[in-house]
């Protein structure tokens, strides 16, 4: 049978009755007794040290530490905390030909992200690409193709206005928390490196940061290949976590967050092994609710936040999202009491490479 730890009012009941045992005449429970007054503190005293011990033991078992010790569990496999990432790319410049930008000079968004030139240019004829990187790591850093940039400090010869280059500027994630940090070392813990076995790939580009699932596949593109699609649900929250850039291989380059995945990728696989990355294609899955009860802001907010949390656990390229699945995650939205699901009215089947992402939800 498992040890059961005694809540704080069993320990101060089990103390009183100990100094009631051991010393006839002595009344512990009196409000105003010493001995009640003692018993209490070292209940408390030995309640702490449970809480210590249970402590101890969760960080001990590899799917329940935390912290510190999570990271030096996860280390003995070779497994690191993804660092915040600064986002990089390149952006086209402007101006009289000839005219110099000077690496650390900086640009700005009109929200306010800073990047600094990363490598002096001398200015063409026409738009000059120049490569940039985040003045800060994070997610923010990441920007759009087409992106309006203004300088910071105006420079001789070159225009004040610029725009982010084709393939955007990614790269930018945040540190890595710790559930998906456990979720990554009991992967390797269930399944250890085979030498290019489609685990290793999965573990591989999730060893990237800002991705979040992935998902490979052999020989789609023939003989010897594979495939690896993946999401950064986070990093690109506004763009249903699909990674914007062009999709990588050996036999065309591409740019943007596929790029970054296949060049990690490439460090690592066996020779022989040709590999594609590429995003997955979304479709979005739109919901219809009638006779919704209560239909308030919150209980419709609740529901939105339900069906993204099912189709982050569910969805996956090619696959089927279940309508059981779709009424489940309604029915467990906070404050739902009952609905009718209108649409979709069957499970909704993808083609290959095609993956659900949170769409239209409508009310009657």
């Amino acid at each position: 049978m498992p040890h059961r730890v005694p809540n704080l009012t069993e320990l101060r009941a089990q103390a009183r009755d100990d100094y009631r045992a051991k010393l006839p005449g002595a009344d512990s429970l009196l409000p105003v007794s010493n001995l009640r007054v003692v018993g209490d503190v070292q209940a408390e005293l030995v309640y702490g040290l449970y809480g210590y011990q249970l402590a101890v033991v969760r960080d001990l078992m590899p799917d329940t530490a935390e912290d510190e010790w999570l990271e030096r569990r996860a280390a003995t496999k070779g497994i690191f905390r993804k660092p915040a990432a600064a986002a990089s790319g390149t952006v086209l410049l402007t101006g009289t030909e000839g005219a110099g930008v000077d690496a650390g000079a900086e640009l700005q968004t009109k929200s306010g992200v800073v990047l600094a030139v990363a490598e002096g240019v001398v200015l063409g004829a026409g738009a000059t690409p120049c490569t940039v990187e985040a003045a800060v790591a994070g997610a923010a850093g990441n920007l759009d193709a087409g992106t309006a940039l203004s300088f910071r400090t105006a420079i001789s010869g070159v225009d004040a206005d610029a725009v982010v280059a084709a393939g955007g500027i990614a790269g930018g994630a945040e540190a890595e928390r710790d559930d998906a940090l456990r979720a990554r070392y009991l992967d390797r813990l269930r399944e250890p490196p085979q030498g290019g076995a489609l685990g290793d790939y999965r573990q591989w580009a999730l060893e990237v940061p800002g991705v979040t699932r992935v998902w490979p596949a052999r020989a789609e593109m023939g003989p010897g290949t594979v495939t690896v699609r993946f999401m950064m649900d986070e990093v690109r929250a506004d763009d249903a976590g699909i990674p914007q850039g062009t999709d990588a291989s050996d036999y065309a380059a591409g740019d943007g967050d596929q790029q970054i995945v296949f060049d990690h990728i490439s460090e690592l696989r066996p020779l022989g092994a040709d590999v594609f990355v590429v995003a997955p294609v979304p479709v979005p899955l739109d919901v219809e609710i009638a006779d919704l009860h209560p239909d308030t802001p919150a209980v419709r907010a609740a529901i939105l936040s339900e069906l993204a949390d099912m189709l982050y656990r569910d969805a996956e390229p090619g696959g089927t999202i279940r309508l059981s699945r779709i009424g489940e995650a309604v029915s467990v939205a906070t404050g739902e009491g009952h609905h009718t699901l209108v649409a979709p009215a069957a499970d909704v089947t993808h083609g290959a490479g095609e993956i659900a992402v949170p769409g239209a939800l409508s009310f009657e």
